[in-house]
């Protein structure tokens, strides 16, 4: 029996998990979380689809996964470098349960759940198209030179290519930043959407005066209704990183 089945039972006083649900329900999980393994939660959703069968499951729950997250919710409070490397899901949680609230109130469904696979270590496994992944996240994608790694000499050109797609449904991207590989894991100032939409893309060239190895990360905010307010509670973010080696 795995550990984590054995929290679960734990964390739920002893009671078997058999998924046969009576009220809405949203699961959220991180895929980086070490405290809470991410297969637990497609698991659960296992159980719900079993004991209700696929419709009746969509009809009162939702399960959505998300990417550069650990174990809390964290919104608008990372700083260093864990800033350049994760994202906080406190917008993402408050979204959420303003849907399960318009959901038992006025019968608005929320998104739809977040797409996945299990590979052969149980591993899960999200698709690489917004489209097709759905959930709440926005996805993004990141390049230099396109690649994941880009190698340079000293004052080379690097081309940095971003894109931002939101899932069909789950708002607008307001704004993004770049962290350019500074020692002080400070971010430049965000840019910011003139006209918030569910596609951006986001490119510069930058280079290096100095060898060493330099990790990028684009960062983005996005929200439901594209409100480009960066004290919003509802902020949906996600980032990506690339490494840049200067010899």
């Amino acid at each position: 029996v795995q550990v984590a089945y054995l929290g679960g039972i734990r964390a739920s006083g002893g009671r078997r998990q058999t998924g046969q649900l009576k009220v809405k329900t949203i699961v959220i999980e991180d895929l980086v979380d070490p405290a809470s393994y991410p297969y637990v939660a497609a698991f659960y959703a296992s159980q719900v689809t079993r004991a209700m069968g696929t419709a009746q499951a969509n009809n009162i729950f939702r399960i959505y996964y998300n990417e550069n997250s650990g174990h809390g919710t964290f919104a608008g409070v990372l700083r260093g470098k864990l800033a350049t490397t994760t994202i906080g899901i406190g917008g993402i949680l408050n979204q959420a349960l303003l849907d399960l609230a318009a959901w038992v109130e006025r019968g608005v469904a929320p998104p739809p759940s977040s797409r996945y696979n299990l590979d052969a270590m149980n591993q899960v496994v999200l698709p690489e198209k917004a489209s097709e992944r759905h959930g709440l996240q926005p996805l993004v994608h990141l390049t230099a030179n396109g690649k994941i790694r880009a190698d340079v000499g000293v004052n080379e050109p690097v081309n940095l290519a971003g894109s931002i797609e939101m899932p069909p449904g789950a708002g607008q991207v307001i704004q993004y930043d770049w962290y350019l590989g500074r020692s002080d894991f400070a971010y430049e100032p965000a840019t910011k959407v003139s006209e918030p939409q569910p596609v951006v893309k986001a490119t510069r060239t930058v280079s290096f005066p100095t060898a060493g190895e330099y990790t990028i990360t684009l960062r983005t905010d996005a929200q439901r209704d594209g409100v480009a307010d960066t004290a919003s509670g509802t902020l949906l973010e996600n980032l990506a990183r690339v490494r840049v080696v200067v010899r």
